[in-house]
């Protein structure tokens, strides 16, 4: 069973990006075929378009998980999932776009990355029992 009911990746392609670059990122954090896309005006009406991925199925939530342990990440995530996870047990991170799409996985501190949110398989729903769940399953 995966440790995780569901991943959603967002990312923007800006009027200075290649959009196929950023839905070629998008494909390597998330191991996904179909990149969602909404064409959205900026804050200055800038042309932007919104990518997104959401996976739920079981072998594509265990592939992703599998990319996070082959990337060699998941010690950078336990030293900062206090600071990740939200009240209702949802992970947050972002992915660099620039080392995904040249096929890394790199967390990130930049605003413009992969945003991702991973609702943990906890019961009840909340931070601690999430918490609890991530440190277990990610040390394994």
């Amino acid at each position: 069973m995966s440790i995780l009911h569901n991943v959603r990746f967002r990312a923007y392609s800006h009027a200075t990006e290649d959009k196929s670059r950023v839905e070629s990122a998008m494909r390597c954090v998330s191991g996904a075929q179909n990149v969602e896309t909404e064409t959205l005006k900026g804050h200055h009406g800038n042309p932007l378009v919104k990518m997104t991925v959401f996976l739920s199925k079981r072998k594509d939530l265990e592939a992703f998980l599998g990319k996070l342990k082959t990337a060699g990440i998941l010690e950078e995530i336990l030293g900062t999932l206090d600071r990740r996870m939200d009240e209702e047990g949802s992970l947050h991170m972002r992915l660099s776009k620039q080392a995904a799409y040249k096929g890394r996985i790199e967390i990130t501190e930049k605003d413009d990355a992969i945003s991702l949110t991973a609702k943990v398989r906890a019961y009840p729903a909340n931070r601690d029992v999430a918490l609890r769940v991530l440190v277990e399953a990610l040390r394994e």
